[in-house]
């Protein structure tokens, strides 16, 4: 049984702006930078293999955090990118309400049917991250890594472990360097995951827990 613990990335400047980022790549704000220092710290002695990352600064940046007390190098893998969020990306919560309100509803009512224009759809999100996390479970059998991404596209992942349809996606409440743990059981017919944790932010102050 091997354990992957799934990491969504510090603060940006765009999550305190409710700014959708998708796969714009902003980097760590000082606040993400402090909160990546903390979930470094608190996992500086877990037996961590390897540590991988999506290809988007904040993500990378997050990891090269967490890396430095393993001396591990974070390879970059772009399946585990955000979203790519269309006409959205770069927009605030409060621009995409005046001009898509009704989309914007069904996008926190109905996740999986929202066709936001030039979007990536969710169940391509899933298959990517899905095809991501078990080769590297395969890769790692029995081992314990980490992964860093982003909360659209891990929310995505935990509705597929867990039944979930992916029109209530937006209910995974997913916090800013917070870590979820999987366990993974590889055998021939594939991978099989359970969730031992979801959004952990223990290791922030309750002023630090940001989750745009």
């Amino acid at each position: 049984m091997g354990t992957i613990y799934l990491i969504r990335h510090g603060e940006t400047p765009w999550n305190q702006q409710a700014r959708y980022q998708g796969q714009m790549d902003i980097e760590l704000s000082e606040q993400g930078l402090r909160q990546a220092g903390f979930l470094g710290k608190r996992l500086q002695n877990f037996p961590l293999a390897a540590i991988y990352s999506s290809d988007l600064n904040r993500a990378h940046q997050t990891a090269v955090t967490i890396a430095q007390y393993h001396g591990l190098d974070v390879p970059k893998d772009p399946r585990l990118r955000e979203t790519h969020f269309g006409v959205w990306e770069g927009l605030t919560r409060d621009e995409i309400k005046q001009v898509y309100p009704d989309l914007f509803r069904q996008r926190y009512s109905a996740a999986g049917q929202a066709a936001i224009p030039g979007a990536e759809s969710p169940h391509a999100v899933q298959d990517r991250m899905l095809a991501a996390l078990g080769g590297l479970a395969r890769t790692h059998a029995g081992e314990t890594i980490a992964v860093v991404s982003h909360g659209g596209a891990m929310r995505l992942v935990f509705c597929s472990i867990l039944g979930i349809p992916l029109d209530e996606a937006y209910r995974f409440r997913m916090y800013n360097t917070s870590l979820s743990e999987l366990a993974a059981a590889t055998d021939s017919e594939g991978v099989h995951w359970s969730i031992r944790s979801i959004n952990d932010t223990s290791h922030l102050q309750r002023q630090e827990v940001i989750g745009h």
